[in-house]
């Protein structure tokens, strides 16, 4: 099993991150085989507080720039388990 970290997720979806390349390789191997991957339980809140708190979010904290800035992102993140 492999535990996938918020911080990973997190290059994504905010561009010129330092390893954004390394991430989006995680990102399509995930794509391909979602089933060695898992996530904490409180990876989702980990994701989504950084977003919130990220220049482009709205002022009560909503993430809706990055909810749909990278959709397979989404996806990926919704395939994997929470370990």
């Amino acid at each position: 099993m492999i535990v996938l970290d918020a911080s990973v997720s997190l290059k994504w979806f905010v561009p010129g991150e330092p390893l954004a390349a390394e991430a989006a390789k995680v990102l399509d191997a995930i794509a391909e085989d979602p089933r060695p991957y898992a996530v904490p339980e409180l990876f989702m809140n980990e994701v989504l507080a950084v977003l919130a708190r990220l220049p482009g979010a709205t002022r009560d904290g909503s993430v809706r720039r990055w909810h749909s800035s990278n959709h397979s992102a989404w996806h990926a993140l919704g395939m994997v388990t929470t370990s």
